[in-house]
């Protein structure tokens, strides 16, 4: 639990193209694996609160040829894979159709 994100988001909205790394699966509409966030140049800074992140996996969830919604998570002990995406596409569509 000390590791827990305690960053508030409320309020911190700003236009996609100023948006760091997570943005890319959006600009990119795909799929996006971060294995060695540290290392990457476009990463901004992190709200105060905020967990650290050494890697991360960020999916577009898309409806009707549109960007619905993104998910991501970060973190694995591992680096993410293909396998990864696989398993977070499932997940996203589920909980996409449950309205969650």
């Amino acid at each position: 639990m000390q590791h827990k994100c305690k960053a508030e988001g409320r309020g911190l909205h700003y236009p996609l193209n100023n948006a760091s790394v997570w943005a890319d699966a959006l600009r990119e509409q795909k799929a996006i694996i971060h294995n060695d966030y540290s290392s990457l140049d476009s990463r901004k800074g992190m709200p105060e609160g905020h967990a650290a992140i050494e890697r991360e996996i960020v999916i577009p969830v898309m409806r009707h040829q549109k960007i619905a919604a993104i998910m991501g998570v970060g973190n694995k002990q591992t680096n993410y894979d293909d396998n990864d995406v696989k398993w977070m596409e499932m997940l996203a569509n589920q909980l996409y159709k449950s309205g969650i």
